[in-house]
């Protein structure tokens, strides 16, 4: 059985997040719905694996194992791994588009979109010169 474990963004990030003007969430691709409805940012804690989650109920098992659970991915494990094995610990926060619900069917009709506002977001974020 999995091991759930916490691997922290970096407190100094975190804490230019918080007080971090109001994001103006203009991306420049198309929302897939065709609607004009602006992303919106939520701060919290994403469950990450090395599995896709393509499954409802394992969405919901998984998110139940812990109150504070926004999300599900893949990609930010590894690259939150890598960090903390490293022998410098290079400050650091996962900032994710989420595109799809972790249900089936799984399409990739958001992906495009979703990449667009969390690059957009992340720009927004460097350019408050969090560090």
């Amino acid at each position: 059985k999995p091991q759930p474990e916490m691997i922290p963004a970096a407190p100094t990030l975190l804490n230019r997040l918080v007080g971090l003007a109001a994001w103006d969430s203009v991306t420049p691709v198309a929302r897939p719905d065709g609607t004009e409805a602006k992303p919106k940012f939520f701060q919290g804690v994403i469950a990450s694996g090395e599995k896709v989650i393509a499954d409802e109920a394992v969405r919901n098992q998984i998110a139940s194992g812990h109150r504070k659970i926004l999300a599900l991915e893949m990609e930010g494990y590894g690259f939150s791994r890598a960090v903390w094995q490293s022998f410098e610990r290079v400050d650091h926060l996962v900032i994710r588009g989420i595109c799809d619900n972790g249900s089936f069917p799984k399409d990739d009709r958001w992906h495009e979109y979703a990449a667009s506002a969390a690059s957009a977001f992340t720009k927004h974020f460097i350019l408050d010169q969090p560090l």
